[in-house]
């Protein structure tokens, strides 16, 4: 027999094509050459032999995902008066130290002297009542301070911090345990409800006027 090798044993190492008309590409360097090779030839050759990507994905898709989020408190808003007794005697400080010690927000507030009409048109839900006249002199006879609360709750919490109507059956602790001189003088207003927050807040403010 002859020793010699035959020319068939002298062969390079076979290379598969891709396409008859396009360059050939070694199996063992797949990613050497990509010129010619068509889209899905080339992202399979990508891939390569495990069948996953080179690449992690990215994280669109991930970002899409809808985040959850801490339940909490009803966020509401709710107006807030300084009445005449309370600004006469520098006490607009103090109580909204108070206010905020509470957890609530002032997110509009001004400083005005009310009209007689403009008292009158505020609290015309309580014409009828025998302190209507007497309600509209005192809150027409001084400055006050108008403002929208905002926090968790915030119409309740700010009437937990105002204190009973007459300051007599204030907790301690409240603003009008602490300032208020009288059940007439008694140094705060706050809405009682939303719907009333929402009537109170639009009568002093724009929407314009309130920045959270």
């Amino acid at each position: 027999m002859d020793d010699q090798p035959r020319a068939a044993d002298r062969r390079p190492p076979k290379r598969v094509s891709n396409d008859s008309n396009k360059p050939l590409v070694h199996r063992r360097n797949r990613n050497a050459l990509t010129t010619g090779v068509s889209g899905s030839q080339q992202k399979q050759l990508e891939i390569g032999d495990s069948g996953l990507p080179d690449h992690p994905p990215t994280c669109a898709a991930s970002a899409k995902r809808p985040q959850l989020r801490k339940e909490a408190g009803l966020l509401e808003r709710t107006l807030s008066i300084i009445k005449p007794d309370a600004t006469r005697r520098n006490l607009t400080g103090k109580i909204n130290a108070m206010l905020e010690d509470s957890g609530l927000r002032i997110v509009g507030q001004r400083r005005m002297r009310l009209t007689p009409a403009q008292v009158g048109d505020f609290y015309e839900i309580h014409k009828d009542r025998p302190f209507y006249s007497e309600l509209c002199d005192y809150m027409a006879s001084g400055p006050v301070v108008v403002q929208v609360l905002e926090g968790e709750d915030a119409i309740k919490k700010n009437r937990d911090v105002m204190g009973a109507t007459n300051p007599a059956d204030a907790a301690e602790g409240t603003i009008r345990k602490a300032f208020a001189v009288s059940l007439s003088e008694n140094s705060v207003h706050g809405s009682d409800g939303p719907e009333t927050a929402a009537t109170e807040i639009a009568f002093f403010f724009a929407r314009t006027e309130i920045v959270g």
